[in-house]
């Protein structure tokens, strides 16, 4: 949200206008009574010489400075907005982040009438989270979101934070970041683009990037919970949007490999007849689709050293897999694995 020079201008011009028009007024000349009685000064002389130290000032800790004692001064200005939209321009545009984050924070204080600080909200969530002070983002972001239903932007980002921070064992923001990540999956998957995503292209751009590992995240949660058919109905659409993520074949494979060892497990505890005998064919069954899907993990990631690791990993259970339903061989392994490769890019 950088504010560009039109804004610059506009705050001088009416700086500048009002100046003028205080002076003509002061003259006492009869066409400047008229003229003031028509339009009369929007402005007083305070604050036209505060606006234009503003405007002068050399930074945006500066210039922030004074737009408070401006507010404290005349918090009924007509020009309150058009400085509180100026001002914020300026915050945002800062680079540092520790600093921008008490800038932000400042802002937010002195420009408190209903809907000011609003535009600045996103921006200071952002900070919080960046700067690890996620009690501080999550407190602002809650009453946010809700009067901002309609915003899947912040909702991801909070989602996947949290969704996160569950999983290396810190639970704090796990519910309200599941239900983020439920309501930003449901925006995305509506029929139409959620208010104030007008450019088409950018919507879809965004939906193709964050859409999948919502779904993989809230498989993850399923997962976690022992929740088999919720898992996989998100791993399911996760590989449908974006099938050459290797993770999530990996966290599918998992959940398939679960099922298979429950199942071989009651197959064991059974007598035979046909009922062990159904039993085990359903056991193998679910072992052939953890193969399957193992061997498309190890297809996606290759050639991908962010993912080498994860490869070397999944090759162990791939191979005695394959080879306990093969006879102990591994022929055809590297065939299973090729016919899942992506194909050459033109």
């Amino acid at each position: 949200m950088r504010f560009n020079d039109s804004l610059r201008r506009a705050l001088f011009s009416f700086l500048t206008a009002a100046a003028l028009a205080a002076t003509l007024a002061a003259s006492g000349g009869a066409a400047a009574q008229d003229a003031a009685k028509q339009n009369p000064p929007p402005a007083s002389k305070g604050e036209v010489e505060l606006g234009q130290k503003i405007n002068k000032a050399p930074d945006a800790a500066a210039k922030l400075a004074l737009a408070e004692e401006f507010v404290k001064k005349y918090p009924k200005s007509a020009y309150r907005q058009q400085l509180s939209e100026y001002v914020g321009g300026e915050v945002n545009a800062v680079t540092d982040p520790a600093q921008k984050l008490t800038l932000v924070e400042k802002y937010i204080a002195a420009f408190n009438a209903p809907g000011e600080g609003d535009r600045m909200t996103p921006v200071l969530i952002d900070l919080y989270v960046t700067a690890n002070r996620l009690d501080d983002a999550y407190r602002v972001a809650a009453p946010w979101l809700t009067a901002n239903p309609s915003n899947v932007r912040m909702r991801t980002r909070l989602a996947l934070v949290g969704i996160g921070e569950a999983q290396k064992q810190n639970p704090k923001f796990a519910t309200q970041s599941i239900e983020y990540a439920r309501q930003a999956v449901a925006l995305m998957e509506a029929p139409a683009s959620p208010a104030g995503e007008t450019d088409a292209a950018q919507w879809q751009t965004f939906k193709a990037q964050w859409q999948p590992q919502l779904h993989q995240a809230l498989g993850i949660v399923a997962w976690s919970a022992n929740n088999a058919a919720e898992a996989r109905t998100h791993f399911d659409k996760a590989i449908a949007l974006n099938i050459a993520d290797p993770t999530t074949f990996v966290l599918s494979a998992d959940l398939a490999d679960r099922e298979y060892v429950a199942m071989a497990e009651k197959y064991k505890s059974m007598s035979p007849g046909a009922e062990q005998d159904a039993q085990l064919k359903r056991a193998l069954e679910k072992l052939d689709q953890a193969i399957d899907l193992y061997a498309r993990a190890v297809a996606h990631a290759e050639g991908k050293p962010e993912y080498a690791a994860l490869r070397t990993q999944v090759m162990e259970p791939l191979t005695a897999y394959y080879k306990y339903r093969h006879n102990g061989s591994t022929d055809g392994l590297q065939q299973l694995i090729d016919k899942h490769k992506p194909a050459a890019k033109p």
